[in-house]
Order: C-alpha cells, then structure tokens, then sequence
C-alpha cells in the first residue's frame, strides 16, 4: 500500500471507532475539510447533529478538520451571505513562533531533486537548481515553551479580565502548540478592532517601561515604580522584576545590560529582600541602582512577561479553527482537551497518543523523537519496527514509506 493510503487507513479506523467532541451550537458553525492529496479545501459545509458528521468524516477520511469560531445564521452560504451572528474568542500559540535551541537540532530540509538535505534553516535553492523542501518538528523543549505561553496567557486572562477557568477552553492542537478558546456570550460580540486590542494587551504592544518606572526628581536619584499589588501590566511587571531581583543569575544580569557595580549592589541586597517579609521591589533603596538600571531590568523581563500569540488568529472573527478530538493529518496526533486546572502537567507526547500496535517503515531520515516513554532515532535510510504513532508521525511528515 501506498503511504497516503496507509494512513488514511487507520485515520479512517480512528474516525470510525472514536466519539468526537462538538462545538457548542455547531448548527450554526460552518465546518472545512481538507484532504490529504488536495491543496483545497472542503467548507461552507454544515451540520444539524455530530452523528451527520461523524458520518461525513468516516467516510471521506481528511487530513484535517475544522470548524468556525463564528456562529452563522446560514453557514452553508458563501461568506457575504452568512450572517454573522458573533464568534469565539481564539488565541493560537505556537512553538514556531517561539525562539527555542531545539530548532537547530531539529529543523530539516531536503531537494526535491537530488535528496540532499541538511540541518536548520533551508537554503531555498539546491546546487542542482532544485527546490528545496523543509520539514518543522516539534521536542519537548519547543513543546515545553508553548505551554509556557499558554500558562502566561491563563493567569492574565483570569486576573486581568477577570474570566474564570469554566470560561477557558484549552487544546493542544495536535502538532507544536495549543487553541485557548472563550465561548463566553458577552465576548461573541467583539468586533476586530476590540480583538485587536485584547491582542495588543496581552503581547504588550506599545507598552514602554519608561512610562511605567520614573524618576522623581531633577538629578532623577529617586525611582518611583509600581507595586506588586497593582492590577494589569503595572503590578505584572513589578511582580516579574520582584522575581529577577531575588533569583537572577549573574549571566541573566549581564543580559539585561547590567553592568559589575550595579550588579554586584543587586546580589548584595538579595539576602536582605529573601529574610524580609515584604514583596515590594525597592526602587531607590539599592545604592547604586538608578534610573537608567531599573528600566534595563524592566525591559528585560517585559520580553519574558509577553505573551506569543498569533494575533491574526484571534482578531479575525471568520477562522475556521482546528476541531477537537480529530486528527492533526501532519502528525497522527490528537487533538486533545486539555484541563486548565491540569494544564502543568499535561504531555502532549504521550496524552495525544491516538494509535496502539507497530508498524514497519523504511525511514529516509529523521531526528531523534519521543512517542509515548519511548525515545527514537535517529534514523537516516533504514527500515524499523516502530510503534504505530511513531510511524504514523513519519508517515505523515512524508520521512517515512511502509516497508
């Protein structure tokens, strides 16, 4: 059997064996499908009950599966004659999007022509006038930081906009990062302009520090800054720069632009904040530390306390977003509801798991990854006996053929 085939077999044995969670008032939601051999997708297509769709999925076995965050009075028409009647709140984090190590590690390109391939970022044009092809992957490391992300965006969600975790619905998306979902009536109404500036909030666009940390006299000795008991990003970032204060390295400082003095004053009056009862940063009690220094500590850890999320995503209120309990078709992997109260434990590689059993493939290459407690690869043009998800990750990262 051919690759394709091979997983659409067992997609289709998934499909055909598992329930699926639907979306709230998915009659008025429009659904899109793309295939694994087509570029197009499927939409405009809806649905009066999860059995029709079930039904629908078992028997065309797409790639993947979507649905709107926008609710429709006709979601079978074509966009101008939908009648949008409001949409969820989305917010996309991504490990792609986040700077991470691991990327070098395991970043991949490959000729279309030639098969040469090589580590990191795609040189686009091979030696041999082919195109070159790149393949993203995902460790626990990138993984790892995308959660983080998620954990950040949770505690502003609740403690600046006051929602709480029933409000939030949270999902890895089946490949490098998660859905966070607000389904909250009183949100559905929020038009781009008004998502745009949840965006810019939560990423901390157009925030300066300089606003926020002062100096309160001509010869700017005095520094006035926020105390960890305000709301929003005032006491956010008193509460991060607290933080870096009692537990910052000597490297961290030095990345910060601190230099020897300022830094050696910093880790002198460390000891005395530790035994004290106070959470306060002491703006203009460490000798030595100015103005100049405390805006450097609060750009530094400002970049820390931003928030990566794909503002295109949650500001465009007609995305179809991935659906949950499917199938991501770049990886075999789940779709997978995530408790938020559970979210710091949560293993996207062993929890999303959807298949059971082995699989021999003959694998062109790939890095060393984790599936479940197994650890894997390398592997460069070999045939192995692998467990089924792993296999089928191949597969659908188009690294592997069945042997």
């Amino acid at each position: 059997m051919s690759r394709l085939a091979v997983i659409k077999k067992f997609f289709g044995q998934f499909y055909s064996q598992n329930k699926f969670l639907p979306p709230r008032l998915m009659e008025m939601r429009e659904f899109g499908f793309l295939a694994f051999d087509q570029k197009i997708m499927l939409r405009h297509k809806s649905f009066e009950g999860i059995d029709n769709l079930r039904s629908f999925i078992t028997r065309m076995v797409p790639a993947h599966v979507y649905y709107s965050a926008a609710y429709y009075k006709h979601p079978t028409e074509e966009m101008e004659r939908k009648v949008w009647e409001g949409a969820d709140l989305i917010f996309d984090i991504d490990a792609d999007h986040i700077p991470t190590k691991c990327k070098e590690e395991h970043e991949y390109w490959e000729c279309d022509e030639c098969g040469k391939w090589g580590r990191g970022k795609s040189p686009g044009v091979c030696a041999c006038g082919g195109k070159m092809r790149g393949m993203t992957w995902f460790c626990d490391q990138c993984l790892g930081a995308a959660k983080s992300e998620v954990i950040k965006l949770l505690g502003v969600l609740s403690d600046d906009f006051g929602l709480s975790p029933n409000d939030l619905k949270v999902f890895f998306s089946g490949h490098r990062g998660y859905h966070i979902h607000v389904g909250q009536e009183d949100i559905r109404q929020l038009d781009q302009l008004q998502r745009k500036e949840i965006t810019d909030y939560v990423t901390a666009t157009g925030l300066r520090t300089n606003w926020i940390i002062l100096g309160n006299d001509v010869e700017g000795r005095d520094v006035v800054g926020p105390s960890v008991k305000e709301p929003g990003w005032r006491g956010g970032l008193a509460k991060a720069i607290y933080g870096f204060l009692i537990s910052a390295t000597k490297e961290e400082m030095r990345e910060a632009g601190l230099k020897g003095g300022v830094i050696r004053a910093l880790l002198d009056y460390r000891e005395h904040m530790m035994e004290g009862s106070s959470k306060e940063v002491p703006w203009s009690i460490i000798k030595g530390v100015g103005l100049k220094s405390w805006r450097k500590i609060a750009d530094f850890v400002l970049e820390g306390r931003r928030i990566m999320v794909d503002t295109v995503v949650t500001t465009d209120i007609h995305r179809l977003i991935r659906m949950p309990t499917t199938l991501h078709g770049k990886t075999g992997l789940r779709v997978t509801p995530v408790p938020v109260t559970q979210i710091d434990d949560f293993d996207p590689l062993s929890e999303a798991v959807a298949f059971e059993g082995h699989l021999r493939v003959h694998v062109k290459f790939s890095p060393r990854f984790r599936v479940g407690e197994q650890e894997l690869g390398p592997y460069r043009d070999c045939e192995v006996d692998l467990p089924l998800a792993a296999a089928l990750l191949l597969l659908c990262k188009n690294l592997a053929e069945v042997a």
